[in-house]
């Protein structure tokens, strides 16, 4: 089941792994905010359940389960993308949307901003 679920999202799960990473290599390049606000992690989390579903109904998954599933580690591998570059940004001091200046100022601030996206996504997957 678990096989089958992953290999199902497999693609949404590349997809936003790609838009996460080419938004922070825009930013962090200096790229400016009018254009970067287009490229969004957060629609492609938030539309790609819906394309599994359509997905799903043409065939492909055996139960709601599998779907479900499927749902699940793809928004955990959105949320977790979005950690790493959270991390990412603290860790090499590059200014981007990801992260306020404030938090980037200590380690620990840092952690504590990407741990907390993971942190939520657990209490809303709940």
């Amino acid at each position: 089941m678990f096989g089958k679920s992953i290999g199902f999202a497999k693609g949404a799960m590349i997809l936003v792994a790609l838009v996460t990473l080419l938004r922070f290599g825009v930013e962090a390049g200096g790229g400016p905010a009018g254009f970067t606000r287009f490229i969004s992690a957060t629609v492609v989390i938030l539309a790609a359940p819906l394309y599994l579903g359509f997905k799903a109904g043409r065939g492909g998954l055996d139960t709601y389960g599998e779907l479900a599933l499927a749902s699940f580690l793809f928004g955990l591998w959105g949320g977790i993308t979005i950690a790493f570059v959270t991390f990412a940004a603290g860790a090499i001091h590059v200014q981007t949307h990801y992260l306020s200046q404030g938090e980037m100022a200590t380690l620990s601030g840092t952690v504590k901003h990407a741990a907390t996206h993971r942190v939520r996504d657990l209490k809303v997957n709940r």
